[in-house]
């Protein structure tokens, strides 16, 4: 057990201190005002080559290389990043790849400042590999994220790596392969990095043909980082049972690697015993190892991960080289203080915090459950580690350790606990680790010299693989899914490790005592209001999600009731698991009474398919019509297999969830369901609390909107007067658009504040500049997800509070 003092004594520990705090002042104060990239409003060509081979992640494929404008020059020396100014831009790096790419663009300004666009490209399947020259076509614009409480800030994420612009390319025609601008520089990659690139291609096809592609996938990722193979259902296997960590190359891999090697030649030197006398053979054996090490980083993917893994196991052994302490607090220090120093970015990436807590884990919470159950002075009570083998008690301890460490943190990010990923990692973990990577390395080797052995090899480990996917899928029809939780506030976290540090640090009982005393104090109020918030609530309450160009929006009511109406949709991105769902988590909804699909476009209900696998939902209402689209069959089919109640709307219909709410159906009626357009079928509700009216009309257009005001005031309608749709809050329909929001419309509802849903930058150019003056020529307060994001309208009394996600206007 480590004392405080202990650990503020180590050299590093107050430099890489100070260096953490200048990195959160950095991304606190500075990285929000750096400039922007001049940016133009029309696409442009570009060419450049491509300098990482394409990363795939389910169906996106990443891969980088250098861009310029087209007509420019290549850069002079590649090796030294240079780039030449061409036109009004300027040499950029690029990521490119395969169905949905990811292109990371480097940009020299005059000024010398550099920068990086990232291009999607959507469904190319061209066979992009690393040193590829390209041309492509595109429109760059500054990138975007959505802005709601508890989701992730995309923007902020690639404004950290320096990327200050995104693209899309929709066609394969946008973008082709094309000879080298210079044809006679030498290659972009070197000799070693073609030879290497060329047994990695080899090697997975070897395996592909061997043993299939799943687990050839597995392997291949496993042995170099190479995920283009890996398919969805393969990740979310692993995800689910909270052993995704074993598809990256990790720390572990590292060690192992470096253990066997330098075992290896301290053998070697044992069978000539005056090597021993004469020379420091653990020194030599040390040094010695660094090079197969780095040759293997050289051939793995360009990966922050790879980089911490290499530089933590080189620290080590130069250590050892040294005499050095090797304290395991030191090598933890000196690689983090090392890769901060070079890339300050990494203090924000998950897997850094994963990794360096893991092994903070075992250097702190691990020696603390060791002392623990080692060391009982009851002599008549068995030895829990000595009731089962010394190994496997370790083992359980680490994972123990690992778990109490690390599960705050995942919760965090992820939302989700994994009920077994404790009992998966005991097995798990030393099969892939010990067994599978050890085996893949040494027939990788193999694959070089002597093919035959290694195709023995490689079919022994791809069967180890299949085992483990049998016993994976076995565990998912016994688990299920993993269980939504909801996420800590960052100041629950940092308590949490207050107190974990508190027990595992060397303080002094009475100070241990009273610090867990005021910890559950304080948990125990706060636990307190969590539950009254979720279960007790007693408001009206209308938050508009930013879910770019798409429509959803959450309505709590007294009782509490909640209704999700629409839930944005994009082919491309995930609204439902990476928005609307860590929204609602954060916001402590435990389920939803009611979720809306107004009508069948995707942009209102693609999202809304993860919340109804997800998510406990009591009914699902629609208007009743069926499109073609096989995702919003499946939607339907998601709902009548999870049990939800699903309820057709129709004109005239009305209905409460509780005692002090009023729901209207004010369209569609059933003659709009045959003959309207797609639009003018959505469904149009109304809401009545405590004297409140809230209108939510879907994507209603002028026809939809004239058709409800001659049913409900009359062909010739008189607006002088309350009208019977007058209504304090409306949801602008169809997003602003010029055919929607009629001026007869908006004097017939005369909101006090309306809100729309609008993506930033939206090729529809929604809000129309024509519906906007309509709102402030009658002074009607219209606030829009794509400036101000998420907005929260809270009826308290006689009032209405607006608040945006926006800091500028106020967060909530």
């Amino acid at each position: 057990m480590y004392a405080p003092r202990e650990i503020a004594r180590r050299p590093l520990f107050y430099p890489l201190c100070l260096l953490i705090i200048g990195i959160l002042a950095w991304d606190h104060w500075i990285l929000p005002n750096k400039k922007s990239l001049p940016l133009p409003d029309k696409p442009a060509e570009y060419e450049g080559v491509i300098v990482e081979n394409p990363d795939v992640s389910g169906e996106k494929t990443k891969a980088a290389g250098p861009l310029q404008k087209a007509g420019g020059q290549a850069p002079t020396k590649w090796s030294e990043w240079t780039f030449k100014q061409s036109a009004n831009f300027l040499a950029k790096r690029v990521e490119v790849a395969e169905k949905k790419t990811k292109l990371t663009v480097k940009k020299r300004a005059e000024d010398g400042r550099e920068a990086k666009v990232l291009l999607t490209l959507i469904d190319t399947a061209m066979p992009f590999r690393r040193g590829d020259w390209i041309r492509f076509h595109t429109r760059l614009k500054e990138p975007v994220s959505y802005k709601n409480p508890g989701g992730f800030n995309y923007a902020r994420y690639l404004r950290r790596k320096g990327i200050l612009a995104t693209g899309f390319i929709r066609t394969p025609k946008d973008i082709s392969a094309i000879e080298p601008v210079e044809p006679a520089q030498p290659a972009r990659l070197s000799a070693l990095e073609y030879r290497m690139d060329a047994l990695k291609t080899k090697t997975k096809e070897h395996l592909v043909s061997l043993a299939g592609t799943r687990s050839a996938g597995i392997l291949v990722a496993l042995l170099w980082g190479d995920e283009s193979l890996l398919d969805f259902e393969t990740e979310n296997l692993f995800r689910n049972h909270g052993i995704n960590h074993l598809l990256v190359i990790s720390g572990l891999h590292f060690a192992t690697l470096a253990f066997l090697i330098f075992h290896l030649f301290m053998a070697t030197a044992r069978l000539f015993p005056r090597l021993l006398l004469s020379f420091p053979m653990r020194k030599i054996a040390s040094g010695a190892t660094m090079v197969p090490l780095t040759l293997y980083v050289l051939f793995c993917e360009p990966n922050p991960s790879i980089t911490r893994a290499y530089i933590a196991i080189v620290a080590y052994l130069a250590a050892m080289i040294l005499n050095r302490s090797r304290d395991l607090l030191n090598v933890v220090f000196l690689a983090a203080f090392i890769i901060l120093l070079t890339r300050p970015s990494d203090l924000f990436d998950l897997s850094f915090q994963l990794s360096f807590g893991a092994v903070l884990c075992l250097a702190l919470i691990l020696p603390v459950l060791s002392d623990f159950f080692a060391q009982k002075p009851d002599d008549k009570k068995k030895n829990l580690l000595r009731q089962i083998t010394s190994w496997f008690g370790e083992l359980i301890l680490i994972n123990a350790a690992v778990f109490i460490g690390l599960t705050p943190i995942l919760v965090y990010y992820f939302h989700r606990m994994t009920p077994d990923s404790f009992i998966m990692n005991l097995w798990a973990v030393p099969l892939f680790e010990l067994v599978i990577v050890p085996i893949g390395l040494v027939s990788l080797v193999l694959e070089i010299f002597a093919p035959g052995a290694a195709s023995f090899l490689f079919a022994f480990d791809t069967r180890l693989i299949d085992a483990a996917l049998r016993i994976l899928q076995k565990a998912d029809s016994l688990f299920g899914t993993p269980l939504l939780v909801f996420p800590p506030r960052g100041w629950e976290l940092m308590l949490y490790f207050f107190l974990l540090f508190t027990f595992v640090l060397g303080v002094r009982p009475r100070f241990r005592k009273i610090t867990a005393l005021a910890v559950a104090a304080v948990f125990l109020v706060d636990g307190g209001f969590r539950l009254h918030q979720v279960y007790g609530a007693d408001r009206f309450r209308i938050t508009q999600i930013d879910v770019g160009e798409g429509d959803s929006l959450l309505v709590e009511s007294p009782g509490p009731k909640r209704v999700l109406i629409d839930g944005g949709g994009s082919p491309f991105f995930d609204l439902g698991e990476n928005v609307l769902i860590p929204f609602l988590l954060y916001e402590r909804i435990p389920r939803l009474d009611a979720v809306v699909v107004t009508h069948a476009d995707t942009d209102h209900y693609l999202g809304l398919q993860k919340v109804l696998e997800s998510y406990r939902v009591g009914e699902l209402w629609w208007n009743g019509v069926l499109d073609d689209n096989p995702a919003y069959r499946h939607l339907l089919e998601t709902a009548g297999e999870k049990g939800i109640k699903i309820v057709e709307m129709s004109r005239g219909m009305q209905f409460s969830l509780s005692a002090e709410d009023r729901w209207e159906v004010l369209s569609p009626d059933p003659e709009d369901k045959i003959t309207a357009k797609d639009n003018n079928r959505s469904v149009v509700l109304r809401l009545t609390v405590r004297g409140w009216t809230a209108l939510f009309t879907g994507d209603l257009e002028s026809w939809g909107e004239f058709k409800l005001l001659r049913s409900m005031i009359g062909a010739s309608a008189n607006t002088s007067w309350r009208t019977p749709l007058r209504s304090d809050y409306l949801k602008v329909g169809h997003h602003g658009s010029r055919t929607s929001s009629s001026e007869d419309f908006l004097k017939a509802v005369l909101p006090r504040v309306a809100t729309v849903g609008v993506g930033a930058g939206n090729r529809f150019r929604h809000p129309s500049r024509e519906v906007v003056r309509r709102f402030e020529s009658l002074h009607i307060p219209m606030y829009r997800t794509d400036r101000d994001g998420a907005i929260q309208v809270n009826f308290d009394g006689s009032e209405i509070q607006v608040k945006t996600y926006n800091k500028q206007k106020g967060s909530f």
